[in-house]
């Protein structure tokens, strides 16, 4: 069933120009007094926003908003919304699976207002204005990409109690498996893709000072013994393979195979200098995963990202983290 909401008199709506998302999340910011905000304010805003999420769509009227974010798949949505706008866009979005929370914008506005119960769960809060949001934002960036994770449970057993479901787990499962295994034994390593992968990057990170800056350094310095320090930096490096692996981006994984190679080569040689060590990872789980997992022991487990989001400055911690979550760049 398609919304309709009434067009209020308002300019164009307002939005980055960037189109290519390599990252798992993004920033929707609809607001009806966009075209009020100081043309400086709002490019330090945006500054501001895409410190924390690259990726900024910015729309003053709520069709365009609502249908842009009901044609995402392969990304997460933060949500700043204007409270004008709370009682027409909440009950729409709050069901949406890729939108993971929403910010209520009082700007100037002082007056109380309440949120029906049900939408309660995904309204992170209520702020004074955007600085307030990124404050809130560079952590929950953390929580929510460590929840992110996506798991396959797939029950390979004899009985086959599923028929057809169990074969086409058996095909993804091993799909899966041939496309990583490839990405590290297949010797197409050139030149040519670190240029793609750094052009890709500076396109889409353009207006961001610090990842160009990332970028830059990475081009001109980067070394094969540097793959682990680079991945836990949490840059620009460290945002598209964790979008590419989760979504099982062939094409862009196939980009990135200078870089996993090294990262691959880095990780089997600090593999033999460490004694193994049980680790412990914690994750958010719906009950519906959860019953799966418990249904499915014996079963193949297959975690589709592996990114490390923290800062870390130990060295030795840095690579013990690495390897002890990158498990599928790594074969035995």
């Amino acid at each position: 069933m398609a919304h309709k909401f009434p067009t209020p008199n308002c300019d164009a709506d307002s939005n980055e120009e960037n189109q290519c998302n390599l990252e798992n999340f993004l920033i929707v910011w609809l607001d009806p007094n966009i075209s009020k905000i100081e043309k400086d304010m709002l490019i330090l805003t945006k500054a501001q926003l895409r410190r924390i999420v690259n990726h900024l769509r910015i729309f003053n009227r709520p069709n365009p908003c609502f249908e842009y974010i009901n044609g995402i798949v392969n990304e997460k949505v933060l949500l700043i919304l204007s409270v004008s706008l709370h009682q027409q866009m909440i009950p729409l979005v709050h069901e949406l699976d890729q939108v993971l929370s929403i910010y209520l914008l009082f700007g100037s506005t002082t007056h109380k207002i309440s949120v029906n119960e049900q939408y309660q769960h995904k309204i992170v809060g209520s702020f004074v204005d955007i600085s307030s949001i990124c404050n809130h934002l560079k952590e929950d960036i953390w929580s929510l990409s460590n929840n992110l994770v996506s798991m396959n449970v797939f029950t390979l057993s004899k009985s086959r109690a599923n028929g057809g479901d169990d074969r086409q787990d058996e095909s993804l499962f091993a799909t899966t498996q041939f496309i990583l295994h490839n990405l590290v034994t297949l010797d197409e390593n050139d030149d040519s893709r670190k240029k793609y992968i750094i052009d890709k990057c500076r396109l889409e990170y353009r207006g961001n000072d610090d990842q160009l800056k990332l970028i830059e350094e990475f081009e001109k310095d980067y070394h094969p013994n540097q793959a682990i320090w680079w991945y836990t930096r949490n840059s620009f490096l460290t945002n598209i393979i964790s979008k590419a692996v989760r979504s099982l981006d062939n094409n862009m994984l196939k980009k990135l195979q200078f870089f996993i190679v090294d990262l691959h080569q880095q990780l089997k040689q600090v593999h033999s200098q460490i004694e193994p060590t049980v680790v412990y990872r914690g994750q958010n789980l719906s009950n519906e995963q959860l019953d799966k997992l418990k249904s499915n022991v014996g079963g193949l487990l297959l975690i589709g990202d592996f990114s490390w989001r923290r800062p870390v400055k130990n060295r030795h911690y840095r690579q013990f983290i690495v390897a002890s979550m990158l498990n599928l760049f790594y074969f035995k």
